[in-house]
């Protein structure tokens, strides 16, 4: 689902429903853009650990904050802030050993091979100072208009400009250095200007300009080439799991996950006559012909919740997910499925679960859709559960418990069993 879906969407009354569409939407902004927040960090602090542990920062503040966003069109640049933020704390803290930037470069050359062009540009682009390297990615990769660029560091325009038109002059010359090919100096210094503080402009004088002097055109086409190579040798590699990190992170370390229930106020609320009530009371509740002891109660109220919560969301999601994408979902949990999942899965995620957190999927069952949570909760044997016109199961692996909830007519008890055959413990 997009950005601007999300942000369009009008909220929910009740409570559990609010919580999960606020992080479906934080879950939307981690997606769309931890891989910019990762490479600009690393061009600020030109450290992979330290961008990870910046991005990390960054989202944690963003989901406190996340209220106040209130336009999706500004939330890449109210992220960008955030971690600009965060890395000026970092040296109120401490100050970081920085990685020395002859490290990269050594005695490497620029070559006609793609992998070590863009290995050599890397290498120049860290030789930039900081107040060079930052606007030029925040222009390259980040897509920012000047003016953008300019509010978000807290800039004038013209100050940014001159700082882009430095960076890639500083850039193109220590290229002509390494090629042995300097040229000679260009007479038309404002259009040279121009088009290194931006590439893309092309305003009359500037159109005049390019057709009017062959070796303006030529000189505005080497600085497109060169933009192409400073955003490939910008994009580094980020971590494959890092958004997963980093969402699997935000629903252990809060205080108000997605559902952060308090099951004997939960089950009261719930609660459709004296019997349940008093059930709880003695330390069980009667579901249908079912004792079920607290712990698995508890547990069957969280799915419940979510499953109801979630319903309309869900219910029109089809992201085919493959058995390597659950496998992923279920790292921090130390299982894994040994072999192909047997369902068709349309939504998979981690989220907050009660006082822990889970792996929610939605898979196709027999009659209808079943939802399974995997969770760090431990439960000590199987209980089936049978409320509000869902049926269930609290099946317990090792340490762990795999609740599913399904339609009336599912055997969510096959299902379980079927599964637990497959879910193995992560070597």
């Amino acid at each position: 689902m997009s950005i601007r879906k999300l942000f369009g969407n009008k909220s929910s009354n009740t409570p559990v429903s609010v919580d999960m569409e606020r992080q479906r939407k934080y879950e939307a902004l981690v997606r769309a853009y931890h891989r910019d927040l990762y490479r600009y960090a690393y061009w600020l602090c030109k450290d992979k650990s330290i961008s990870e542990d910046l991005v990390q920062e960054t989202c944690l503040r963003a989901w406190k904050s996340l209220d106040s966003l209130q336009d999706e069109k500004a939330a890449k640049s109210w992220l960008i802030t955030i971690l600009r933020r965060e890395n000026a704390r970092r040296f109120e803290r401490k100050q970081f050993d920085l990685v020395d930037i002859d490290d990269h470069s050594n005695e490497a050359k620029i070559s006609d091979d793609a992998h070590h062009q863009t290995e050599w540009i890397q290498a120049a682009i860290l030789k930039l100072d900081i107040e060079y390297r930052e606007p030029l990615f925040l222009q390259v990769v980040g897509g920012f208009s000047g003016e953008e660029i300019s509010q978000i560091l807290e800039l004038n325009k013209n100050t940014v400009m001159t700082r882009l038109f430095r960076a890639r002059n500083q850039l193109k010359e220590m290229i002509d250095s390494d090629e042995k090919n300097r040229g000679s100096k260009m007479d038309e210094l404002e259009f040279r200007r121009q088009i290194m503080s931006n590439p893309k402009a092309r305003d009359q004088d500037i159109l005049d300009a390019l057709s009017e002097n062959e070796s303006n055109s030529k000189f505005a086409d080497d600085i497109m080439e060169l933009d192409k190579k400073i955003a490939q040798a910008m994009n580094v590699d980020v971590p494959d799991d890092l958004a997963d990190r980093i969402l699997f992170n935000q629903t252990a370390g809060q205080s108000n996950n997605v559902v952060k229930a308090n099951f004997t106020k939960r089950a009261l609320s719930l609660a459709a006559s004296v019997a349940f009530t008093a059930g709880l009371l003695i330390g069980q509740v009667n579901w249908g012909n079912i004792i079920v002891q607290p712990a698995q109660a508890s547990l069957a109220n969280t799915a419940l919740s979510h499953v109801f919560a979630e319903k309309t969301f869900i219910m029109g999601l089809d992201e085919q997910v493959s058995s390597q994408q659950i496998n992923v979902k279920m790292t921090p949990f130390a299982y894994k499925f040994t072999e192909t999942f047997p369902y068709h899965v349309y939504y998979l995620n981690h989220c907050g679960f009660g006082d822990s957190n889970a792996m929610h999927m939605v898979f196709a069952g027999e009659v209808g859709r079943v939802t399974m949570f995997v969770t760090n909760v431990f439960s000590d044997k199987e209980v089936s559960f049978d409320k509000q016109g869902m049926v269930g199961v609290v099946a317990p692996i090792g340490n762990t418990s795999m609740i599913l909830v399904g339609e009336q007519g599912e055997d969510v008890a096959k299902i379980a069993e079927q599964l637990s055959h497959i879910i193995k413990p992560a070597a």
